[in-house]
């Protein structure tokens, strides 16, 4: 209530408010993000696998697994990356999986199925894996 009775009485300075408090925001959501890299450092992916399970139509079906790990003494909500690649390691295919949740000082697996199309499905000779902690 005050900011907003400077803010309407000294209107050439309307402005440098303005600025002000968006810089602090901006602090806050710095902040938060370094804490979220900070906690990612102890989730790591242990292991990841793939195996393709059939022909539908135009896509390839493919199932996949994949271990996370979190060494943390929190348990934290976190999001999967997956990317199917050739021999040389460039990317053929990608998806993502949300809200997955490992519990502190534990290891938890997750799996799933994903269609790749049928043209590229012969270049997929494995899977990569990586996580980013949301919370």
């Amino acid at each position: 209530m005050k900011i907003l009775l400077i803010v309407v009485s000294i209107i050439g300075v309307t402005g440098i408010c303005l600025l002000l408090m968006c810089g602090a925001c901006g602090m806050v959501l710095n902040e938060a993000d370094e804490k979220a890299k900070e906690r990612g450092r102890f989730v790591t992916v242990t292991e990841v696998g793939t195996r393709e399970l059939g022909d539908y139509g135009s896509y390839v079906k493919y199932s996949w697994k994949a271990t996370i790990q979190n060494a943390d003494t929190v348990g934290h909500e976190m999001r999967l990356d997956l990317k199917w690649v050739d021999k040389d390691q460039f990317e053929i295919e990608s998806a993502s999986e949300y809200d997955l949740i490992v519990s502190a000082n534990s290891e938890r697996t997750f799996s799933g199925t994903h269609l790749i199309p049928e043209n590229s499905a012969p270049s997929v000779t494995t899977v990569q894996g990586s996580v980013r902690v949301s919370r």
